[in-house]
């Protein structure tokens, strides 16, 4: 995850939403591209914002 991601609270401490971009989409190779589910859970709490939007795009194969 990025290293920077616990200075986005007391920078903006009056943040009410955060909108998560999920998928745990993964490139040939394993390289995760998207944040999963459990990655989205650990940046919504570590942020704090109260609100959590996920976001998805849904794609077809």
């Amino acid at each position: 995850m990025y290293d920077g991601l616990d200075e986005i609270a007391p920078r903006f401490p009056s943040a009410d939403l955060t909108v998560l971009h999920l998928g745990g989409t993964h490139l040939p190779g394993g390289f995760l591209v998207t944040t999963d589910g459990a990655q989205g859970a650990e940046i919504s709490r570590r942020l704090d914002s109260g609100w959590s939007c996920p976001s998805t795009t849904a794609t077809t194969r």
